[in-house]
């Protein structure tokens, strides 16, 4: 029941991580990358305030010693896989295509394995896992590209991309060693998310002055006049996203991410990451009315087998192994060719007459046959034929 709950929790969170990008195009029509990212995350440590009037039971639960050292894990965390990932995303987006970025990003769990194992030594890293997200990466190209074969490169897209790829590595760094130290993964998250919201702060103000608003094309303006804030804050879809994105994708998706870091680790965990194209896919065919193309269902299977594939724990020739005989035994159940294994006999005769049928029938009918006693040919049919030659 506990691990089922845990994989309940990461298949929450690579579903609805997968459905915030259309929540994320869809704010970006009114509002800057940078006022997406500071409103996403105050309300998400607006939310994870109330678990302070709790921090005596966490403690108790998982306590931890409040250090120097442990501020600055949260500061770093939030440095890296709050602001720097998610701002670096959404300015890649605007600065290149859409494909590009999801392919440049899809080689994370790769970089994240690289590094977690050269700075913590304890990660899971194989022949297998390379093999299987080179596969997945395959299926992402092809679930992006969509059918579009031309790939236009942008440097300055592609750069962002790439440093956004760096920072979520460094953040599962961290997050590793934040779940070996024991601390709760609310406490770490609801810390991180302050951290960052304090931190970004400074350039929201700087945003919101006139030299802020062409610095990179506008991706950090922030709008205070009051009449343009009125229309964009007055339609309801737009509440509606910052709450999915704040509450939903932010406050729970984070908490659950680190709890499934902690029980399944920080690599195999990030493997999961492959999947959220294909959420994104079927939620923008089921919601937004988009196409589906069958290049998007080949890259789609081509996905899930490369996460299959790296994410088994060298269980490859039993799982060979179960397949082979599942068909064999049905192949002999349908032909009618199913036999049973009989069971071991016993060095001691007499025990094994007492425990074998056959032996127990084939006796009886030597002993009527030597008494010339009458004999029913229905139990003789039930012997063997080589248990008949035996009998006198």
């Amino acid at each position: 029941m506990f691990m089922f709950y845990r994989w309940l929790q990461l298949a929450t969170v690579v579903s609805v991580w997968g459905m915030s990008f259309a929540n994320t195009r869809s704010l970006l029509v009114d509002f800057s990358p940078l006022e997406i990212l500071w409103l996403r995350f105050a309300l998400a440590w607006a939310v994870l305030v109330p678990v302070g009037m709790v921090q005596k039971r966490l403690d108790a639960l998982m306590p931890v010693e409040r250090t120097l050292k442990n501020e600055i894990l949260y500061v770093a965390m939030g440095i890296t896989g709050v602001a720097a990932y998610q701002f670096l995303e959404n300015c890649a987006i605007k600065y290149s295509n859409a494909s590009n970025v999801a392919i440049l990003v899809s080689f994370g769990p790769i970089v994240t394995a690289f590094m977690v194992r050269a700075f913590t030594r304890n990660g899971h890293f194989s022949v297998r896992l390379l093999i299987g997200s080179a596969v997945a990466v395959v299926g992402v190209a092809l679930v992006s590209l969509r059918g579009c074969v031309e790939v236009v490169s942008c440097p300055i897209g592609d750069t962002m991309a790439f440093c956004a790829m760096l920072c979520w590595g460094l953040y599962s760094v961290l997050l590793d060693k934040v779940n070996a130290m024991g601390i709760c993964p609310v406490v770490a998250m609801r810390k991180s998310f302050c951290y960052a919201v304090v931190l970004m702060f400074p350039v929201v103000v700087y945003g919101m002055t006139e030299q802020g608003h062409s610095v990179l094309d506008g991706l950090i303006r922030v709008t205070i006049d009051a009449e343009v804030n009125t229309a964009r804050f007055s339609k309801p879809s737009v509440w509606g996203n910052i709450m999915i994105l704040g509450i939903f994708a932010s406050a729970l998706c984070f908490v659950f991410w680190s709890s499934a870091c902690r029980v399944f680790g920080v690599v195999r965990t990030t493997v999961s990451m492959y999947l959220t194209p294909i959420v994104g896919v079927l939620f923008s065919v089921l919601f937004l009315g988009e196409r589906l193309t069958p290049l998007s269902i080949v890259g789609g299977c081509v996905i899930l087998t490369g996460v299959v594939f790296a994410t088994l724990k060298g269980n490859v020739s039993r799982a060979i192994q179960w397949l082979n005989t599942s068909y064999g035994v049905w192949y002999k159940l349908k032909h009618g060719g199913l036999s049973v294994r009989k069971p071991k006999q016993s060095r001691d005769p007499g025990a094994a007459a007492t425990r074998s049928p056959s032996a127990v029938a084939q006796k009886r009918h030597c002993g009527r046959a030597q008494r010339q006693e009458p004999f029913d040919r229905s139990r003789l049919s039930r012997l063997s034929r080589q248990q008949r030659r035996a009998c006198p």
